[in-house]
């Protein structure tokens, strides 16, 4: 299995970026911001994130830790089946808003 990597990845509504950047800042120090855009807000760890890290956000749709370095495919199909054990591995896909609630 691959080390635990150090980036978090959330993602949330256009326009929600800030105020969960805030609250992810209050309830997680040890995380600093790295990257954002529309709907997509990462941070850096000072030690490695879990598979298992609970954001516990209110304005996160979904999150997720970074793996770590992997390359190719059957690395990352690896890495998955050794995270989730015998469960079955799940994929969630969901379209991007294309607005801020209300201009649509």
């Amino acid at each position: 299995m691959p080390e635990p990597g150090h980036f978090l990845v959330a993602v949330c509504q256009i326009g929600a970026e800030r105020a969960l950047k805030q609250e992810v800042a209050a309830r997680h120090p040890g995380l600093r911001s790295a990257f954002a855009r529309p709907g997509l807000v990462t941070w850096k760890a000072e030690a490695p994130l879990g598979p298992d890290f609970a954001l516990g956000a209110v304005f996160a749709r979904a999150h997720a830790t970074a793996l770590g370095s992997l390359h190719g495919d059957e690395a990352i199909v690896e890495a998955g089946r050794a995270i989730a054990g015998r469960a079955p591995l799940r994929l969630h896909v969901f379209a991007r808003d294309s607005a801020r609630p209300g201009e649509e």
